[in-house]
């Protein structure tokens, strides 16, 4: 398992809300562009990207390439904002209204999220048997 952004923080030496106040979202999005490229190429991972990796079209191309991209779905209430910079105050309804075509375009499955940690891996273990012959 390997958490992107924890991935981006080790690499940079700064938290995520440091990256975003020194660099801005471009900035940001400029380190997980390079951090999907750099992870996407592991076998057997499972990567966990924050929600906006499909801001950047490019993404999809790294990600995709070895294996299936679920999006993981829950309601807006339960999400956790802290240390996410773009959550902070935000309208979360909006932000999910913008992104969701991209999340469409990104997915290969979309996963109810709204169980026990171990509802959400056996419905994703579920789905890569079927597609994957296991």
């Amino acid at each position: 398992f390997i958490d992107m952004d924890a991935y981006i923080v080790e690499n940079c030496g700064k938290s995520i809300p440091q990256i975003f106040e020194e660099s801005g979202e471009n900035g940001f999005r400029a380190r997980e562009s390079e951090a999907a490229i750099a992870l996407a190429g592991r076998n057997g991972a499972v990567i966990a990207t924050g929600g906006g990796i499909v801001k950047t079209a490019a993404n999809y191309g790294a990600l995709h390439q070895n294996g299936r991209i679920y999006q993981l779905v829950r309601d807006l209430s339960l999400l956790p904002t802290e240390g996410r910079p773009l959550s902070q105050g935000a309208d979360l309804g909006a932000m999910w209204r913008e992104r969701a075509p991209l999340y469409q375009r990104f997915r290969d499955a979309e996963i109810d999220n709204s169980g026990t940690v171990e509802d959400t891996a056996a419905a994703i273990w579920r789905d890569f048997c079927e597609h994957s012959g296991t």
